[in-house]
């Protein structure tokens, strides 16, 4: 790290502990009337939040040590031969699984539908927290993009990059692992599952991150992932599935 280390750990200590502590008020707003306007309230929080870790862990770090990975080469991999290519298959796949929302709707609004239906009792806990106005949706686009990039610098490779690299000295794995966690319950609003899924997703976006040796790749899959719900939540002229 380029700046005092102290400055470092306040930071990680911000994504690791002051982000969850957050968990019940945005469950809260998320669950509230769908008239109230709580839900830009929450949108335009999260933007301002991770923008502001953004610039925190580029005034730390620096962005093009950030954009690199921490993983030259398969030394941080054991027996690299037989677990990289194991391991692109299944950051393929979780690619694959996690763009099928958006690859099955481009077949028609019936699949479409089908999608919106699922990913709204995916969230039927906090239903407030999907778009479901036009101007919601543009300001989803944001907080995708928002998510996309802030998220993968700040939570992805800073955290990373400062488990592996400061005095708590964990290997690679070790680090991805916990960056992971971390990630996951950075999400605790979104209950039980919702902090297994996006730690599942946290690892999948990590392994890529330190296989391609760049977190480019990374930061386009997140916003993709975040992305589709904007389309696959548009309204369709007629109610398909009814007919």
């Amino acid at each position: 790290m380029n700046f005092p280390g102290h400055a470092a750990a306040i930071l990680a200590a911000l994504i690791a502990i002051g982000i969850p502590l957050t968990g019940p008020f945005e469950r809260a707003m998320y669950r509230s009337d769908p008239k109230n306007p709580r839900k830009f309230i929450a949108y335009g929080a999260n933007i301002i939040l991770l923008w502001g870790l953004l610039a925190a862990a580029i005034g730390i770090d620096g962005l093009a040590p950030l954009l690199d990975s921490p993983a030259q080469g398969s030394d941080w991999l054991w027996a690299p031969g037989i677990f990289r290519p194991v391991l692109y298959l299944l950051v393929t796949a979780y690619m694959v699984a996690g763009l099928l929302p958006l690859f099955q709707s481009l077949r028609g609004d019936r699949w479409r539908q089908a999608y919106a239906a699922a990913t709204r009792r995916n969230f039927k806990d906090i239903p407030q927290l999907m778009p479901d106005t036009a101007a919601e949706r543009a300001a989803w686009v944001l907080l995708s993009f928002s998510a996309g990039i802030c998220e993968e610098i700040a939570c992805r490779s800073f955290m990373i990059r400062f488990l592996h690299e400061t005095i708590t000295g964990m290997p690679l794995v070790g680090a991805l692992a916990a960056s992971s966690v971390i990630f996951g319950l950075a999400h605790l609003y979104q209950g039980v599952k919702g902090v297994l899924g996006t730690a599942i997703g946290g690892f999948a976006l990590g392994l890529l991150f330190l296989l391609s040796e760049s977190l480019i790749p990374s930061i386009v899959l997140h916003v993709l992932l975040d992305l589709q719900v904007a389309y696959i939540l548009r309204p369709v002229q007629t109610p398909l599935l009814n007919k």
